[in-house]
């Protein structure tokens, strides 16, 4: 193949998945027709299946490549917290050091990961709005799995972190950690779905992320006087509700949730 032959195909298959976005965002993915796609791009069918096999592989062209940028930021997230949690275990080694005061202080962290992914879903927004009207869909069901898988190993670590008898507790039983890394991806469906531009969608993603935070840490509270460690991470608990851009108060879900 030349190199112009090349680019053309490139230009062909750009304009196929551009076309098709529209079609999937507008008529659903059941209602599209590869007819109408074919057309608005200016080629015919037969070119269209010189690329892809079939209307669902077509989808996951158009939907994959922005998923995947979605997940990389997690993965590099949690991939630091999981570095500096190694790191302050090490400090730890040989000291006399309750677990649960280990000074991991991962909120700023949290929130860059934030503004990054919200600035991605706000650069792809129509494709984003594509991958939230079509969770039926078998890549898509898969991604949003996978994504409460993550946050629901990075909870495990987090707790192994600080004492792997947490994990055995009321609190942080296996069914309440998977309750919470799908309200976790829910979360992230909700700020797109409810804020028209990336200020505002990063300033109600904070505040989500900050009262999550400070649930966690109340539910650490419970789960270490469960067990019987001294020196819970109460403080802990307090400096992030401290943050909650709300004022000192958290909201009354998260109120309750404190105060029992």
């Amino acid at each position: 193949m030349t190199r112009r032959a090349g680019a053309n195909a490139d230009e062909t298959r750009v304009r196929l998945t551009h076309a098709a976005s529209s079609e999937f965002l507008d008529r659903g993915f059941e209602g599209s027709s590869l007819r109408r796609i074919c057309a608005a791009a200016g080629v015919t069918t037969g070119a269209l299946y010189c690329f892809f096999e079939s209307k669902e592989d077509l989808f996951n062209k158009v939907v994959g490549p922005t998923m995947e940028l979605i997940r990389s930021v997690i993965d590099a997230h949690y991939a630091k917290e999981r570095s500096l949690m190694a790191f302050e275990r090490s400090v730890r080694i040989g000291e006399e050091i309750p677990s649960t005061q280990a000074n991991v202080n991962l909120y700023d962290d949290d929130l860059d990961a934030i503004r990054s992914m919200v600035r991605i879903m706000f650069e792809h927004r129509e494709v984003v709005r594509l991958v939230l009207a079509s969770r039926e869909r078998p890549l898509v069901a898969t991604f949003f799995g996978e994504l409460a898988s993550l946050i629901e190993g990075q909870t495990v670590c987090l707790l192994d972190f600080w004492d792997p008898r947490l994990r055995t507790t009321r609190a942080f039983g296996p069914s309440v950690v998977r309750w919470s890394s799908l309200q976790q991806v829910n979360m992230v469906l909700y700020v797109f779905d409810s804020a028209t531009e990336a200020g505002e969608a990063t300033e109600l993603a904070v505040q989500l992320a900050t009262a999550i935070e400070a649930s966690f840490y109340t539910l650490l509270d419970r789960a270490c006087r469960e067990i019987g460690i001294e020196g819970s991470p109460e403080q802990a608990f307090m400096e992030v509700r401290a943050q909650w851009p709300g004022g000192t108060g958290l909201p009354p879900i998260y109120e309750d949730l404190a105060t029992t």
